[in-house]
């Protein structure tokens, strides 16, 4: 099914060529569709409802890629909950994830933790949290919310934790509450670029749909960014970036726009699709010089 596909686009000139990687290794008879995605080195990492996938890319003859996909089995030890001997199962349901060398982080929105995934033992540990409510600590000491969506930076990961934004660092599960006046349920899509969060919104205006990315800074400052002789029309569907400019996708009916926007000045580069016709895309990263992405529709 086309949800259990997933899709390289490739820069070059002014063409951004789309095309399915091969994959092998895949049992589709029980539904996959593929949804978040996270990578670290060339391996990709994807949920499909409550399960869990790696992905190790190659490149085949004639400029193909394709893809070896092994489910990852999260297992629970003694050590799953702060070493309690609980297990404490998570969500069944996969919403977001970030890769951290062998670390896959999620937040298990049920239970109100974030958690890990070691990859080499497949073994799950709880990093942070464990009570409904707002508090700074460390461990089992701090309390989220309602978190949803994370964001890796370095060795922190950023937390949409309601109207809030939360800062954990993975090494020692230490939990501070980001200061801005950036709401965080307005970020519909959101990606980092050096030490900056950029993040799309829109919102109705005089009965008019207003889209734009903003800028918010270590120092909590947020700041619309300008773009140039450019107005955003569509849905933006995907943000990411390839550590110099953001990349980022604009769905209008049945065709996806694939544009780069240089933060510096503001000028967006858009690029002419070739392949592979996509319709909407889920989820955006990059590996190396392409985009990939997993989607909700083709043609």
């Amino acid at each position: 099914t086309s949800g259990s596909n997933i899709y390289k686009i490739e820069l070059s000139g002014t063409t951004a060529t789309v095309s399915k990687v091969t994959l092998s290794g895949l049992d589709t008879s029980s539904g996959v569709y593929f949804e978040q995605m996270a990578s670290s080195g060339d391996v990709l990492y994807l949920t499909s409802y409550n399960s869990i996938y790696s992905v190790t890319l190659a490149e085949g003859q004639g400029g193909t890629t394709t893809g070896t996909v092994t489910e990852i089995e999260p297992s629970f030890t003694a050590a799953s909950y702060y070493n309690t001997g609980s297990e404490v199962p998570y969500s069944s349901y996969f919403y977001d994830l970030v890769a951290i060398g062998t670390g896959i982080y999620f937040p298990d929105s049920s239970n109100k933790l974030i958690r890990k995934i070691d990859t080499s033992t497949s073994n799950i540990t709880t990093l942070a949290g464990g009570v409904e409510n707002f508090a700074d600590g460390t461990g089992q000491n701090a309390e989220f919310k309602s978190p949803n969506k994370l964001l890796v930076s370095g060795t922190d990961i950023y937390v949409r934790d309601d109207q809030r934004i939360r800062k954990v660092d993975s090494n020692t599960g230490e939990v501070s509450t980001f200061q801005t006046s950036a709401d965080a349920n307005r970020m519909q899509k959101w990606t980092t670029l050096g030490t900056d969060i950029y993040y799309y919104h829109e919102e109705y205006s005089n009965s008019a749909l207003i889209r734009k990315i903003f800028k918010l800074s270590p120092d909590g400052s947020v700041n619309e960014l300008e773009l140039n002789n450019y107005t955003i029309e569509g849905y933006v569907s995907g943000l990411t970036s390839d550590g110099t400019d953001l990349l980022f996708t604009e769905s209008a009916g049945n065709t996806i726009k694939y544009l780069r926007v240089a933060v510096d000045t503001g000028v967006v580069t858009p690029y002419t699709a070739a392949g592979e016709n996509l319709s909407y895309i889920i989820k955006m990263g990059v590996i190396g010089h392409c985009w990939l992405a997993t989607f909700g529709g083709g043609m």
